[in-house]
């Protein structure tokens, strides 16, 4: 009788393309970090296009947030672009709303247009690397967008807010104005010395397809297993059990001292032994 198993995970790190064009009207697809203490100027800084960001990339703020207590500042990450369709958002608010279009992206749109608009009150587009302090009592402050919002319009009401507190990280998303769920494309970090870094998120791959045990031959004591592999860098191990019990999991058949690497070819291992029966499962990871 002849078994076969699929065992254990890889994970890799994957390259995030963001492949978004610009376009005018404060909807250009920077992306603004904002930070705030609730008192005095809130600090917002346009840190470019969210299709220019990089895995690893980061940015020296500890000048302009010279006078903040990190320990404590809220900060936040947000962001939208809208060229033909469809438009796209970007935001570090945890599991942020679906996006539909018309009406629901209008208030997004108009909600960041209000933020970029403190950047360039002539109606161009903020320039990468602008740093603006703002007063925490104007409605367009990064406060009262975010935090104290007293408005249906302003980005808390409609999105949500964006911000975590302190040195920590933030996931960072897009959301498409098609009512599709967000994709979470990697996170932003505060350290103690005023670097905000991001970094793309990592997925785990499919497992490796299941070995398909396709014979078995006995010669003399030795038993020859043959198996299907994958191409890779997959490693394959024989495991035996002289008593077949649904209720018994494979983790506790002994396993052969014998592995192979995978090769897209069938590949084989051998079990001697004396005993008249044996049962064979075949293990990848």
């Amino acid at each position: 009788m002849t078994k076969n198993i699929k065992l254990g995970f890889a994970t890799v790190a994957a390259a995030v393309t963001l492949a978004i064009s610009a376009e005018g009207a404060n909807n250009n697809g920077d992306l603004i970090i904002g930070f705030s203490s609730t008192i005095g100027n809130d600090l917002m800084v346009d840190i470019g296009q969210a299709s220019s960001l990089t895995n690893g990339e980061s940015w020296d703020l500890s000048t302009p947030l010279g006078g903040f207590d990190l320990t404590t500042v809220n900060w936040g990450v947000i962001g939208c672009n809208r060229i033909g369709t469809p438009a796209y958002s970007w935001t570090t608010v945890p599991n942020p709303p679906a996006i539909l279009a018309l009406g629901g992206w209008g208030q997004v749109s108009t909600a960041i247009k209000s933020i970029y608009s403190d950047f360039s009150p002539s109606g161009g587009n903020p320039v990468p690397g602008t740093e603006l302090n703002w007063p925490v009592t104007d409605q367009n402050s990064w406060y009262a967008q975010t935090i104290n919002t007293t408005l249906s319009s302003q980005y808390g009401r409609v999105v949500g807010n964006p911000n975590a507190i302190g040195e920590t990280n933030v996931t960072f998303s897009v959301v498409v104005d098609n009512g599709s769920a967000p994709t979470v494309l990697g996170s932003f970090a505060l350290n103690g010395n005023g670097l905000v870094t991001f970094n793309t998120v990592s997925v785990a791959p499919s497992a490796p397809p299941a070995p398909q045990i396709v014979r078995i031959t006995r010669v003399g004591g030795t038993s020859t297993v043959f198996f299907t592999t994958t191409n890779g860098t997959y490693t394959y191990t024989l495991y035996y059990t002289n008593t077949l019990s649904k209720a018994g999991s494979v983790t506790n058949w002994p396993a052969s001292p014998t592995t192979v690497t995978g090769n897209g070819n069938t590949n084989s291992l051998t079990d001697t032994t004396t005993d008249a029966l044996r049962f064979y499962r075949v293990g990848v990871h």
